[in-house]
């Protein structure tokens, strides 16, 4: 499931998801919200002045069941609540949901995972490997059209990289879980090639534990936010690899972002013209 951000337009879709039914078919529908909360759209064509289904559940009972846990995870992707610290403070960063899927014919790619640290950051594609009876995560990166890569997300403390590799083996979360974060702006790189909606590189720092790359966009209603993800293969809807999910502090890092992107676009200053 990934949440829908409209970018300061106001709409009544809330989120993408998929259902996968006997492992063989996918269906992609979407979480609407109405007058008596939230409902799933499934996929529909206008035809004149009338919709016409194009994916129709027809057992009632069946429908009923698929369409409630669709809105339960809707409803759980919505509730993460963190204590955010002002300052950019040391402070513990622990794993408070882990998600694990084998995997087979990768090589020594063994599984991905997921995790989401102190309730309210979820990273998404992590490659669970194993090098010589080792296991060792690979975080989400981008690879450029000339094949360089970019790390995306960056680990600051070993004990903290072991943790998260501990839990992921164990599929289990911390046994201390927190639900404190601190952040503050650790890279801020204006792009300087004219014509692009990109404008600035940017990384924040959680805990002084884990820095994370994101990018600001220029849009319609003016500076953005956006965090990794990638085009799925075939295309369709964007797979987030990093999501903020508590959605004050969502809030509170991509305003500290904007606000500094607005009070210096246009003064000038240096900044990278290499584009990924």
């Amino acid at each position: 499931m990934s949440l829908y951000d409209p970018k300061g337009q106001r709409s009544s879709m809330k989120a993408f998801s998929a259902v996968t039914f006997n492992n063989e078919v996918e269906v992609e529908c979407k979480v609407m919200t109405g007058t008596k909360g939230p409902w799933v759209s499934w996929p529909s064509t206008k035809s004149g002045s009338k919709w016409v289904k194009q994916v129709d559940l027809i057992k009632p009972e069946i429908k009923k069941k698929i369409e409630k846990s669709v809105i339960e995870k809707y409803e759980k992707e919505t509730s993460y609540e963190a204590e955010i610290i002002p300052g950019g403070k040391s402070l513990p960063l622990t794993v408070t949901e882990v998600e694990v899927t084998p995997v087979s014919g990768a090589g020594t790619t063994k599984a991905i995972a997921s995790v989401v640290l102190n309730n309210a950051i979820k990273i998404s594609e992590i490659k669970v490997k194993d090098i010589a009876g080792r296991t060792k995560l690979d975080f989400p990166a981008y690879v450029n059209k000339r094949g360089k890569v970019y790390p995306q997300i960056k680990i600051l403390d070993p004990a903290f990289e072991k943790e998260v590799t501990d839990a992921i083996v164990r599929k289990e979360p911390s046994s201390k879980p927190s639900s404190q974060i601190s952040y503050k702006v650790s890279k801020y790189s204006p792009f300087t090639r004219g014509g692009s909606k990109l404008k600035v590189f940017c990384a924040m720092t959680f805990n002084n534990k884990i820095e994370i790359e994101c990018k600001i966009m220029e849009g319609k209603w003016g500076g953005w936010v956006s965090w990794p993800a990638r085009a799925p293969e075939g295309g369709g809807t964007w797979i987030n690899q990093v999501e903020l999910k508590d959605k004050k502090l969502k809030s509170v890092v991509e305003k500290s972002l904007t606000d500094k992107y607005e009070s210096e676009s246009g003064s000038g200053g240096g900044g990278s013209d290499d584009e990924y």
